[in-house]
């Protein structure tokens, strides 16, 4: 997984070049001058969203592209560092069956 956050560089213009270089793709500037006034765009293949200062664009597998903003992107990793592994429940739960099933066999034989 790639994840860069979108930053305003200089004035109006974003660190688009260290996006590309890491996630491919084109970035779009449409608009005056004023930066409020400016619509950004992001696209790469059939992929195309508008994006924000502040905003992270996420690539998972070479394939799927999602945009957060800088608040859903904080919420989402809280989340991911909170929620033990996947991995680590099943392991849990097939130990807990194990343990239950020799428990009960010892207690029938």
């Amino acid at each position: 997984m790639k994840a860069i956050q979108f930053k305003n560089a200089v004035g109006v213009v974003g660190n688009h070049h260290e996006v590309l270089s890491l996630l491919g793709g084109q970035i779009s500037y449409v608009g005056t001058s004023k930066p409020q006034q400016i619509a950004i765009s992001y696209r790469r293949n059939d992929f195309n969203a508008e994006i924000h200062f502040g905003d992270w664009i996420i690539e998972k597998d070479n394939k799927e592209i999602v945009v957060l903003s800088h608040d859903e992107f904080l919420a989402l990793h809280s989340i991911s560092l909170e929620t033990p592994n996947l991995n680590q429940i099943i392991h849990d739960a097939i130990q807990k069956i194990i343990r239950d099933e020799k428990r009960q066999g010892s207690l029938l034989s």
